[in-house]
Formats: structure tokens, sequence, C-alpha cells
């Protein structure tokens, strides 16, 4: 069965992201934000700028520390992981298994095509509304709403994957007569490996940023809430604190799943 799964190799122009360069990527970002929140700082407190509209950097941070000292933002973060979490699974499982099907049945991708065309440039966010009233103004909604918006991230890349596995280890597991799970498990799978780390990494962010909008337009439980009742209350300071913890939660995932991806080899188990 080895012998099989090494049939295919992942080509030379799929490229992993080099840890080396993901984690130099993240120091130059860190670099220029912490610039720009020095030159806002002291623009806040040279009254350059609304100083109410815009606090000072120096007063974000320590009210971003006090909000998660004292636990006031672990409740809303623990919400907005848990369904982003669950949001990501569920699109990466029904974008894997479409992909496969589209990508091996060439009758099925002819025939499904125009609809996902059709569908796939719609913003899942203009959906807003028809969720709210069809499912609720709740996790569900929003699980619902951040699947549909990545699905369409994802199925592109497993419908390119799965054409590309080599024809010819299928045929010679035609000829073993090989069960489809050991199919599935010892040629497909490592086949789309490499597409399925790059599916994780560019889904992740995409399910973060519509999960946190659903919960900022829609009111439902999680950091993009606080945001928005910060900001109807006029608490500019606690609204810019959750703001911050939000980026550094999105910064610091999508540096992770790239040091994943580029640790992980292609092929094999992370």
């Amino acid at each position: 069965m080895r012998e099989l799964s090494l049939i295919f190799r992942p080509r030379r122009g799929q490229r992993l992201v080099n840890s080396n360069n993901a984690l130099r990527l993240g120091a130059s970002a860190l670099l220029s934000l912490s610039l720009l929140a020095l030159l806002e700082d002291i623009a806040a407190r040279q009254h350059w700028i609304n100083a109410v509209k815009f606090p000072p950097a120096g007063a974000i941070c320590e009210e971003t520390l006090r909000l998660l000292l004292q636990g006031e933002l672990t409740t809303p973060l623990l919400d907005t992981l848990l369904n982003g979490l669950v949001a990501l699974t569920l699109a990466i499982v029904t974008g894997f298994a479409l992909g496969m099907a589209l990508g091996s049945q060439r009758w099925l991708f002819h025939l499904l095509t125009p609809v996902i065309e059709f569908i796939r440039p719609v913003p899942a966010t203009a959906l807003i509304p028809l969720v709210i009233l069809a499912i609720g103004a709740d996790a569900s909604g929003a699980i619902f709403l951040t699947v549909f918006g990545t699905l369409w991230q994802v199925l592109p890349l497993f419908i390119d994957g799965s054409r590309q596995i080599d024809p010819m280890a299928l045929e010679v597991a035609q000829v073993y007569r090989l069960p489809r799970l050991s199919c599935f498990l010892y040629i497909r799978l490592p086949a789309l490996w490499a597409t399925l780390k790059t599916a994780i990494r560019i889904g992740g962010g995409a399910a973060l940023v519509l999960l946190i909008s659903m919960e900022y337009l829609a009111g439902i439980d999680g950091i993009g809430k606080e945001v928005s009742v910060a900001y109807s209350g006029g608490n500019y300071l606690r609204m810019y604190a959750c703001v911050v913890v939000t980026l550094v939660l999105s910064v610091a995932m999508n540096l992770l799943l790239s040091l994943w991806s580029a640790k992980t080899p292609a092929g094999g188990a992370a």
C-alpha cells in the first residue's frame, strides 16, 4: 500500500510557506504596527487628532491588558473561537467532499459549475438579514453564514487538487482492486495533503473575518458584539481594545497556520 501512496508527488509549483519567511513577515508586521501606534499616540497626546474618538495607543494597550487580566473578554473570545472552529471544520469537510466529487466526475463538474459560479460571488454579509430571518441571530446563524462564505474560498482548491491526482495511481489501484477506503487513504488523501493545508490556512482567516462581521452586525455573542456594543455606547477606548484583541487573534492564528503549513511535510501527517 505504501508504494501506491508514493506514486503521487506534489508539483513543485505548490510551494509551502517557509517558516523563516513567516517569522520575518510577522516580525516586520509587528514592527510596522508598533511604529504606527507610536505615531498615533504622539498625535493624540498632542491633540493633533481627536483624542476622544482616537485615544492614545498607550491608553488602548492599558485598557486591553485590563480587560484581559480581569477576564471581561474571556467568554466573548471563547465564543468566537469555538464557533469559528466549528464553522471552519464544517467548511473544510464539505469543501473536501464536494471538491473530490467535482474533480473526479467530469459530468458532475459541468452540471454544477454554473450553479457554483452563480452563488460564489454573492457576499456572505449580504445574506445576514436572510440568515437572521431563516435561522436566527444566534450561534447557529453565525456558523451557517461563516460556513457558506468560507466554503467558496476552499472549494476551488479542492477541485483543482483532486483533478491533479496522478491517473496512473488510480489505474494501479483499480488493477489491484483496492477498496475505496484504501484508495482514499493511500492515494487520494496523500495527494491532497498539501491542498488541505493550504485550504485550512486560507479558510481559517476567511472564517474569522466572516464570523466577527456577523457578530458585529447581528449582535451575536462574541468579540464582534463587544466591538459593536462599545461603539454604540461611545466607549471608544473599550472598542479599540476589543479591536486590538481581534487583530492579535487574527495575526497569531495566521502565523501559526503558516508555520504549521511550512513545517508539516507534504504527503505526511502533521
